[in-house]
């Protein structure tokens, strides 16, 4: 009987890890758009965010090449890019993000090189 409530117990804190391991937070670079977001950004923009409804893409411009991080500092996540001097292929390159957050997420901060920057443009979609 002890080990049948062992392995349900067991079985139940499994579940629970796995369920709260889907629900993070995630910030991960993304080598090609899908259609109906790519057609929505603007190369003349720095810095945009495509909201979908359970994550976000973030496009980056830049002449330089980018390195990416993210801190989650209470209910803001913190986009840490920073961008080399070393030249990127093209004269700008663009830099694409997938960005999931969870509920308790409400303020998305984007830092380049350190300051605060904003977002040129906000596309809210499906």
């Amino acid at each position: 009987m002890k080990k049948r409530f062992l392995w349900a117990a067991m079985i139940l804190i499994i579940g629970i890890g796995i369920y709260n391991l889907n629900d993070r937070t995630s910030f991960k670079k993304v080598h090609t758009l899908p259609y109906d977001v790519q057609k929505n950004v603007d190369a003349d923009l720095r810095l945009q965010q495509i909201y979908r409804k359970d994550y976000s893409y973030i496009v980056f411009h830049s002449p330089g090449m980018v390195e990416h991080g993210m801190q989650v500092e209470g209910s803001t996540v913190k986009m840490l890019l920073n961008v080399s001097e070393e030249k990127a292929e093209h004269e700008i390159q663009q830099y694409s993000y997938k960005l999931k957050t969870s509920e308790e997420h409400d303020t998305i901060a984007v830092f380049l090189d350190g300051q605060l920057i904003p977002f040129d443009n906000v596309v809210v979609g499906n």
